[in-house]
């Protein structure tokens, strides 16, 4: 064989072997990092990135992470901080049992978490959470405008316990105008069986600028839209449950929760 001939060989398998060996992290809860030649590149919680072959991966304490590549996947759960190189990482997916990945799996996480040269470090910046500024302002809300709520109960939610709501909460049929006015306790106020419909919900709180007024949305689908969503969700739930072994309880709750906030989508 020309010599030639046998350094293309070697090096399409050099390539090939490359491809498979790619190694993923996703950060479930907490934070991980990835050094590589001596710099140190922060994974956060729902970012997730390749890992070099030289590098390590440092887990912080008290994080959950999945790390996979394209035969298995793995769930590590760490109470104190803890490193691990590249070869370390790829010998334990090695021993990992067949099956425990599917193609279905690995577009769920490609599309539910994005890749940490595209994320950035801001407050409200998991799946599907919103905010309007800092954290000391707690102007989160829930649920995402936009969302489609798929329960006949659900609460409508301001910051955190500390903040202070200066009005009633409004709701707007926006097709029909008809408002209706409630009492929220505290930060939250629920709700229950609404006709389908855009909805536009209005409040005005305290922060550190002030009294400030805002406008949110959702919707309540109809029967047609709700049974499509509903199957949505409990395809990927058949999915996560195909897992029995391999994903902790916990780790299935945050990646359903993901997968809904994801799609903005709500059911309690």
């Amino acid at each position: 064989m020309k010599i030639s001939n046998l350094i293309l060989i070697l090096f399409a398998i050099l390539c090939v072997n490359k491809a498979n060996a790619t190694i993923t992290v996703v950060v479930l809860k907490g934070k991980a990092s990835i050094e590589d030649q001596q710099v140190k590149t922060a994974v956060l919680r729902t970012q997730k990135a390749i890992i070099p072959n030289a590098a390590k991966l440092v887990i912080n304490s008290n994080s959950s992470i999945i790390v996979y590549n394209n035969k298995a996947k793995l769930e590590l759960v760490n109470q104190n901080e803890v490193t691990y190189t590249y070869s370390q990482l790829n010998t334990m997916l090695g021993k990992v049992k067949p099956g425990s990945l599917t193609a279905g799996f690995i577009n769920y996480l490609d599309k539910m978490y994005s890749n940490i040269e595209n994320s950035n470090d801001s407050y409200g910046g998991t799946v599907g959470a919103v905010s309007r500024g800092t954290k000391a302002e707690n102007l989160s809300y829930y649920p995402p405008d936009e969302t489609i709520i798929l329960s006949d109960t659900f609460e409508l939610t301001i910051g955190d316990s500390n903040t202070i709501l200066l009005s009633n909460i409004t709701i707007t049929d926006d097709s029909t105008q008809s408002i209706d006015t409630v009492n929220a306790v505290r930060n939250s106020v629920k709700i229950k069986n609404l006709k389908p419909g855009h909805y536009t919900w209005q409040y005005k709180i305290n922060s550190d600028k002030g009294p400030r007024k805002f406008k949110n949305t959702f919707i309540v689908p109809d029967e047609k839209l709700k049974t499509e969503k509903i199957k949505i969700v409990n395809d990927f739930i058949n999915n996560l449950n195909k897992f029995k072994d391999t994903l902790s309880k916990e780790t299935k709750a945050i990646l359903l929760k993901d997968f809904l906030a994801l799609n903005k989508l709500h059911i309690n």
